[in-house]
């Protein structure tokens, strides 16, 4: 599944800058390169078990929640068929590439107004 490509949601992949320009900034938006060790390693634990349960990484528009508001919908979104989460990644994917298109188009005009 194209899924599998998504990166998760991780404070060392945000304290080591191993993700995309976008993904960086999204997940450090929501505070997650803050975290302490043992909310990172809940966070890790908390990914493992979903994509335990999935067969994919879980994949959340992060501007839209705060870094509590993650924590809960992950640990929610576990519990959940694999097939409603299926359909539920792929809304979230809908949601973060309208926000980054929105971001470049608007980047765009403003370069050009200038």
């Amino acid at each position: 599944r194209f899924l599998c490509g998504h990166p998760e949601l991780s404070a060392s992949a945000v304290r080591s800058g191993t993700l995309t320009v976008d993904s960086q900034q999204e997940q450090q938006s929501a505070g997650l390169g803050d975290l302490a060790q043992e909310q990172g390693e809940r966070l890790a634990e908390l990914n493992q078990a979903y994509r335990t349960r999935h067969g994919f990484p879980f994949i959340a528009c992060v501007r839209h929640y705060t870094r509590a508001g993650l924590f809960a919908e992950l640990a929610s979104r576990t519990e959940r068929g694999t097939e409603q989460e299926f359909a539920e990644a792929l809304r979230q994917i809908g949601f973060i590439s309208r926000l980054r298109l929105s971001q470049r188009v608007s980047s765009a005009s403003s370069l050009q107004a200038a």
